[in-house]
Formats: C-alpha cells, structure tokens, sequence
C-alpha cells in the first residue's frame, strides 16, 4: 500500500519538511541538514473514548463519539518542539497501513523531517485511550513485535545532525546505538523512560538527563525546549511544568500544545506550590 517511497514535501518556516516511508528499495536523498531536535521512538495512533465513568467488569457503558489522533511519546515531543519554532526531526517505525499515512501527512504538515521505516504485514501501534469525565484516562495498546526498531536502520547522519537527541528507550538497543552516535558528537541526550527496559544500562551510560516518572510528553518537550535555548535549570522546569499543565487542557496526546506566549503567561502570573528544592 505504501509503495517503495512515499513522500510529502511542506515549505514552513522557511525550511523543507518531508515525509519519508522507505520500504528499503529506495533511500531517502542523502543530505542531511542539521535541525535543533532529532527523536527517536515510539508513535502510536490514538483512538480516544469518551466516556461517563469507568466500566465495572461485566457491565456496558455508552461512550461518545470517538477521535483517531496521531499520538506516542517520542513523536509528540517533537511535534510540540517544531510548532514552539524549532526545526526537528523524528525517526520511528509504522505499520504497512492506513496509520502510517496519517503519520506522514500529519508529520510533514507540522513541517516535521520524518523518516518512517514500515514493517511489512502488520499494523502500525494503535492505543485505544478511556476517557471519563474527571479526565482520568485508561489506556489499551498495542504494539506488533515487528514494529521494534532495529540498531541497523539507523543512519548516523539522522542523529549527529542536531543540537539535541530524545529517545524514549523501548527498542533499547536502536536507542543506545542513537545516543552512543550523538555522545560523540557532543550532541546531548534526553531520555524518556517510563520503566527500566531490558539492557537499558547501555543506552544510561550516553544520557545527559532522565525522567523515569512518565510525567508526560509534553513536559519532556517542554524541558528540551528550554534547554536549547540556555535558560537557567529553574526556568527550564518551569517552562516544562507549564507546557504540561497547558496540554492537559486539551484532547488527545497533542491537542493543548500551546503557543509560546500563553506557555510563558501561566509561568508568569500562574499560583505555585512552594520548592521543595532549591536550584
């Protein structure tokens, strides 16, 4: 269905998006420009399902109208950083279906380099999300043993070509090998992991910094955001505290990303808990 190439080119910000799936007949055009953020990690396609209360077992429950939105940690974090203005890249796998597409067009509208490697045969990762109505979310997913991202279908250029390298850790050996390569090249890592995945050791030992408490996608962009900008570490707190607290407002993985300024504005005059620690 994908073909050997599909591809879909976007001018945004003065900078060439594209969208890459590769079947592995082809290869994508061999430059590499240097963008501000490569990710590399999971996505998933997100069926959310509204409902009034969480189902006790062995009852029935009404839900509304449902939303497919294009989800998944990694992925996430860099589309939050490209629409706050930075340029990004992501590298992950898909399915051989209709997701996927979604994937790159989605990806590529945002103004996103992605490069999306397809496993043949099987579906892409889909999450089917409950949602009642205090907000609390309950979370069925799944991921197709050949959706695992494999060392050997990364290519070097992709991560060393960036000023920063986020990995969530679930194909841990394609991750190590990313932050080993961005190590070398004074590339810093940040790591999302939201448990300690087998052979995890190996890709610690190349990570700068690291949050195993799963506090969200969109305070891990937050906080890379502010990195590359040079804030003091308080501010980059801030910053990701602040940007997580906005998308809580709205629905699915990606629907409170808010602009800069009103991310900046609920820094600014939003109540605050006092520090427990001091920076």
């Amino acid at each position: 269905m994908l073909g050997n190439l599909l591809l879909l080119n976007y001018k945004l910000r003065n900078f060439s998006a594209a969208c890459y799936i590769d079947s592995g007949k082809m290869t994508a055009p061999s430059k590499v420009e240097k963008v501000d953020l490569v990710g590399v990690g999971l996505n998933a396609t997100d069926t959310l399902i509204p409902v009034a209360h969480y189902p006790a077992r062995g009852t029935k429950v009404e839900i509304r109208p449902t939303t497919i939105l294009p989800g998944g940690q990694t992925a996430t974090a860099v589309v939050a950083c490209q629409q706050w203005g930075l340029r990004t890249r992501y590298v992950g796998k898909v399915g051989d279906d209709h997701a996927a597409t979604l994937h790159c067009t989605e990806f590529a509208r945002l103004g996103v380099e992605a490069h999306l490697l397809p496993a043949s045969g099987c579906p892409s990762q889909q999450a089917f999300i409950l949602v009642d109505d205090s907000g609390e979310r309950t979370v069925l997913w799944r991921r197709d043993y050949r959706l695992s991202l494999r060392p050997e279908e990364l290519q070097r250029d992709w991560i060393v070509n960036s000023r920063a390298l986020h990995v969530d850790g679930h194909d841990t050996a394609a991750a190590a090998q990313a932050a080993a390569w961005a190590r070398s090249a004074n590339v810093p890592v940040i790591a999302d992991l939201d448990e300690l995945y087998p052979g995890v050791e190996a890709l610690l030992k190349n990570v700068e910094t690291v949050d195993t408490t799963g506090a969200g996608d969109l305070f891990h962009a937050g906080f890379i955001y502010a990195l590359l900008q040079g804030w003091p570490f308080q501010k980059q707190l801030d910053f990701a505290c602040a940007a997580a607290a906005l998308n809580c407002t709205g629905v699915g993985a990606r629907g409170g990303i808010q602009p800069l300024q009103k991310i900046e504005s609920l820094m600014n005059t939003g109540p605050r808990y006092p520090a427990v620690f001091q920076f």
